[in-house]
């Protein structure tokens, strides 16, 4: 308790304000009160049901809805996250997450790797096993073939995305009874697809397996009318 409470009071040395309003009295999660029941009324997903990739089928949960250029609150705290000094702010994101009923205490969190080796991924597991139990396996790494940030791809491109796994885990993730695959965040879900296919190359594929991503990345809309 006392580590969390450092670490959040370390952030705030360099991070003063509020990335919505400017204000000075900045809470847990990185924003005012005011700011965060926004988000929070216009923004957050029930998580009673997951949700689907469209072409695999595969489920994931997910905490925000985020289309950019609709909310500037919305984008300017996605960005904030994304700052070096925002791991204590992942570890209270994870917070707003609701357990489905078949999770249990022998859950194994596995984080998705950045190809720039940014952790964001892995403070949210973190985050989640602090809330859940279970533990976390850092069992996947970025294959040395795709350099590529996925930004700078289009969408079939995105899809050639590859990981590795670090085979020293695979029977432990053979006999976990759930495996939650954890991402910052989630687009096309070329990741995710990836991720599980590398696991149930390696005969990893339990039948209770999902993503939970913190916010659900959409296309902007355009209305023409």
């Amino acid at each position: 308790m006392m580590w969390k409470a450092l670490r959040f009071w370390f952030y705030r040395l360099f991070i003063v304000d509020c990335v919505g309003c400017g204000s000075l009295v900045v809470h847990a999660r990185g924003l005012c009160l005011s700011c965060e029941y926004h988000i929070l009324g216009h923004y957050l997903s029930s998580q009673v049901e997951t949700t689907t990739v469209p072409e695999s089928g595969l489920r994931f949960r997910f905490l925000f809805h985020w289309i950019p250029g609709e909310s500037s609150l919305l984008s300017g705290y996605v960005y904030l996250l994304k700052s070096p000094l925002a791991e204590p702010l992942w570890h209270e994101l994870s917070r707003y997450f609701v357990p489905p009923e078949h999770l249990k205490n022998n859950v194994i969190f596995i984080p998705i790797p950045s190809r720039k080796k940014r952790k964001h991924s892995l403070y949210l597991a973190q985050g989640l096993v602090e809330q859940f139990g279970g533990e976390i396996i850092e069992a996947l790494e970025t294959s040395a073939l795709d350099s590529l940030e996925q930004k700078q791809k289009s969408k079939t491109e995105r899809r050639k995305i590859s990981f590795t796994l670090n085979e020293e885990f695979t029977e432990r993730l053979r006999l976990a009874p759930t495996i939650v695959l954890v991402d910052d965040v989630i687009t096309t879900g070329a990741s995710y697809e990836a991720a599980y296919n590398v696991l149930k190359n390696h005969q990893v594929c339990p039948e209770n397996i999902e993503l939970w991503a913190a916010f659900h990345r959409e296309a902007i809309r355009v209305n023409f009318e």
